[in-house]
């Protein structure tokens, strides 16, 4: 998974590039094009997974009305599901969209599928990153420390499809690496992010390490550096435990905002 991904990762998609609104995104055909003709990928197979109550290939919240897609893609034998709301040209969520607005979703939610893998990953970052940023523009930003109580430890999110879980792995703690003076960020080099992923627990521990860590921070630069060596990991977070993902993106947020 390592080598798919960074191989997919450093493909150059910049000419690529096309426009939803401000949002920059690569088009269905050519994130198709690159899967169908890199060596590396012997084998890719996708699909949209279809509500099973109405029998149609979208979802609704039963909450919002809001409308969304999912997909489901498989590489080298890794599969990775993802969902898309369906917006309108400028992003806003659409709670009643034409039938050209869910196909047109069903093939960028593809692509995003295709971006879990590394394919112009950054491109969805920039676009997270501002939808969060609309959202939250009118409260009021949390404080830069970090709530010391013990992570949560529940396995009420299950690991996604895909990711087979051993119990026989230890489990890392940050809070070794965090007792000494000097914060650290925690290293991904001696932690596979699948292995971090197999766990709640592991997970939370990880990313409370992460935010005590940006909390210390002066520069903004600084922040946006270390998030981009976690990019991955953030969006398989988002994915998988969406509680901590989100707590993740708008402590990120606040901080940036705070050094700007």
């Amino acid at each position: 998974m390592k080598e798919l991904f960074e191989t997919l990762y450093n493909i150059d998609v910049t000419k690529m590039k096309e426009k939803k609104g401000k949002f920059d995104y690569v088009s269905w055909p050519n994130a198709w094009r690159i899967l169908a003709t890199s060596d590396i990928v012997k084998s890719f197979e996708y699909k949209t997974i279809m509500d099973q109550t109405s029998g149609l290939h979208y979802f609704k919240d039963q909450d919002t009305k809001e409308v969304y897609i999912q997909t489901e893609l498989t590489i080298n034998g890794m599969t990775i599901r993802c969902q898309l709301p369906v917006t309108d040209f400028n992003n806003s969520p659409v709670k009643n969209p034409q039938m050209n607005q869910i196909i047109n979703t069903e093939k960028r939610c593809l692509v995003k599928n295709i971006a879990l893998f590394g394919l112009g990953l950054d491109l969805w970052i920039k676009d997270a990153l501002s939808d969060l940023d609309a959202t939250e523009k009118n409260q009021k930003p949390v404080s830069s420390s970090i709530n010391k109580s013990k992570p949560r430890t529940d396995t009420s999110e299950a690991p996604a499809k895909g990711i087979k879980v051993d119990q026989s792995l230890s489990r890392p703690t940050v809070e070794a690496s965090l007792e000494t003076k000097e914060i650290k960020p925690p290293s991904l080099e001696s932690w596979d992010d699948e292995f971090i992923l197999q766990d709640f627990g592991r997970t939370t521990n990880f990313w409370e390490g992460t935010m005590k860590y940006w909390g210390t921070l002066n520069s903004a630069d600084a922040l946006v550096s270390s998030m981009k060596q976690y990019r991955k990991l953030h969006l398989e977070t988002n994915k998988q435990y969406t509680i901590i993902g989100k707590k993740v993106t708008k402590f990120y947020t606040d901080k940036y905002k705070q050094l700007q």
